[in-house]
């Protein structure tokens, strides 16, 4: 009742402005034009209790006017047919939009992680670099987690694991869009495009896919208490890596 009753003084207000410019309005009619309108101003009960189905909604701003025009059944419901189809293609702009922020989105963090783990298994890979270069490498790859006296190597290793589960989960909702943006889009822009970051990523996903075994990640909650790694869950590495997070942020 309360949350009714902070809601009442504002649309008292509103209200109580309708019925000025509605009076104001009415003194512009003819006599005889006065004859079908409502000769007591909307009151905020009448208000409260109207059915949606009332005129008052339904024909929105031709609710008052008097003119031929907005008075002929078939042009208001011509009028309210072209406003539903304006309605519907803003509708779906806003669809596209959002159909194509998500699947850039999803190509961004796929990038970003497997960009991540090519670098840290190049990293790995160098062994001509001197202890002083590799340190300062590993210091820009590697999250600042504290994993006690952990080696950066070991420590490298540990990240690798984490991304690489990350990226099969990834790539399973990847997958499993799959369907329904190819559907989406055929509806949205028609043909699907020869070129395009999202439909190229996942017909590579999918041939590799269907090349090898399925891989299953493993969840934090799956891993034992007895487990290496129980104080750092992967969710925290994960989320701590350098510039991986800011990637999925500005993907958003």
């Amino acid at each position: 009742m309360a949350a009714v009753e902070r809601r009442k003084q504002p649309i008292e207000t509103t209200i109580k402005k309708y019925n000025e410019y509605r009076a104001k309005f009415q003194a512009l009619l003819a006599p005889d034009e006065h004859q079908d309108l409502d000769p007591q101003d909307l009151t905020y009960r009448k208000f409260v209790n109207m059915s949606l189905d009332d005129a008052f909604w339904q024909d929105v701003y031709l609710y008052n006017s008097r003119e031929p025009w907005a008075c002929n059944s078939d042009v208001r419901a011509g009028i309210q047919a072209m406003l539903a189809t304006q309605r519907a293609d803003e509708e779906m702009s806003f669809i596209r939009n959002e159909l194509s922020s998500a699947l850039s989105w999803a190509v961004n963090i796929y990038n970003s992680i497997t960009g991540k783990i090519r670098e840290i298994e190049l990293s790995e890979s160098d062994e001509d670099e001197i202890d002083d270069e590799m340190e300062s490498r590993w210091g820009d790859l590697l999250p600042s987690i504290s994993l006690g006296d952990c080696e950066d190597d070991v420590k490298a290793q540990l990240v690798l694991n984490v991304l690489n589960d990350q990226l099969v989960k990834h790539k399973d909702i990847m997958l499993g869009w799959a369907p329904d943006v190819r559907s989406l889009w055929n509806m949205l822009h028609g043909e699907i495009p020869q070129r395009h970051e999202w439909f190229e990523l996942i017909t590579t996903l999918a041939s590799q896919d269907n090349a090898t075994p399925p891989l299953t990640a493993q969840t934090d909650e799956q891993i034992g208490p007895n487990e290496e790694g129980d104080e750092v869950t992967a969710s925290e590495l994960f989320i701590g890596m350098m510039d991986l997070n800011e990637d999925l942020h500005v993907a958003n």
